[in-house]
């Protein structure tokens, strides 16, 4: 039998490989091996040894009123952003994509967009400012001299905390939404507007029976990559909410979101092990709610 030899492009495509495989356990496998493994140990910085006790962190989650907080505000947060991302981003983008000109075009898309690509740090900074509960605050400053007798606390008040925290979140990621929307429609046929506008449909048929269908994958695409951000959301209650009346995602818990309580746990309470159980219901809450979207919004199409 005779030796193979490896050409030399071969051996460098077996490297690539073997790279890839190395980053992909030592940064995506172990940690979470590790954190599902810290789940059922009691854990610490500083803990000299880690003692096995089974499911204790998670009776103890599943039973803390705080926790149940938790879960609903990211729900409720994820609720709020995905889909007004979708009929927002979907909307500004068939506006920009009637636009004639391709300079006027590349400018709309380049102005939502670019919140996008700023730091979270500074936009936080920027809609704490605009958020402001006196009358130095844009939005409160707006309302007064519309009317309103009283500035509105928006960061401050459990009722209102989490969706101006929303708002600013939709504005800053909304771009990349219609960016990749405006990309979906460039792909549509021209053609099948016309026929369906020689067959006598008007615009809303030919976006209901023409634009949704095949811009469906990208919806997909959207709705996931929207869902697990919404998730994973941590700086902007960091920064937002990191004051004398409404710290450690407050107030009264009314913006802690799960990865917030998380790092909390982890980190200022070193709690580990907790904090590391927390992290794994969230990883399926992300799973369930990502396999759900697959379910429900993919489909098949033909031209």
């Amino acid at each position: 039998m005779k030796n193979v030899r490896l050409l030399p492009e071969n051996k460098t495509a077996l490297v690539v490989i073997i790279m890839g495989f190395a980053f992909l356990i030592l940064f995506w496998w172990y940690p979470l091996i590790r954190t599902f493994i810290l789940g059922f140990q009691l854990s610490g910085v500083g803990r000299l040894k880690e003692s096995w006790i089974g499911l204790a962190h998670y009776r103890a989650l599943f039973s803390s009123k705080v926790f149940g907080r938790v879960v609903l505000n990211t729900l409720y947060f994820a609720v709020l952003i995905v889909p007004t991302q979708i009929v927002v981003g979907l909307a500004i983008s068939v506006m920009i994509d009637k636009i004639k000109s391709r300079a006027f075009q590349r400018l709309g898309l380049l102005s939502f967009y670019i919140p996008y690509i700023l730091p979270i740090v500074a936009i936080g900074i920027l809609w704490k400012f605009l958020y402001h509960p006196s009358r130095f605050g844009i939005f409160n400053f707006l309302l007064i001299k519309a009317g309103m007798t009283e500035a509105i606390r928006w960061l401050e008040d459990p009722q209102l905390a989490l969706t101006s925290i929303g708002i600013m979140q939709i504005w800053q990621r909304v771009g990349y939404v219609i960016l990749l929307y405006f990309a979906g429609l460039q792909t549509i046929p021209r053609i099948f507007y016309e026929a369906a506008e020689i067959d006598g449909a008007n615009a809303w048929q030919r976006f209901r029976a023409i634009t949704l269908p095949l811009l469906t994958p990208t919806t997909l695409f959207v709705a996931v990559t929207s869902t697990i951000s919404a998730f994973m959301t941590f700086e902007a209650v960091y920064i937002m909410t990191l004051t004398a009346q409404a710290g450690r995602g407050g107030p009264i818990n009314s913006t802690n979101v799960m990865l917030y309580y998380i790092y909390f746990n982890a980190f200022d309470n070193n709690r580990m092990g907790y904090a590391s159980a927390a992290a794994i219901i969230l990883f399926f809450m992300i799973l369930g709610v990502t396999l759900l979207q697959f379910r429900f919004i993919r489909q098949k199409f033909e031209y």
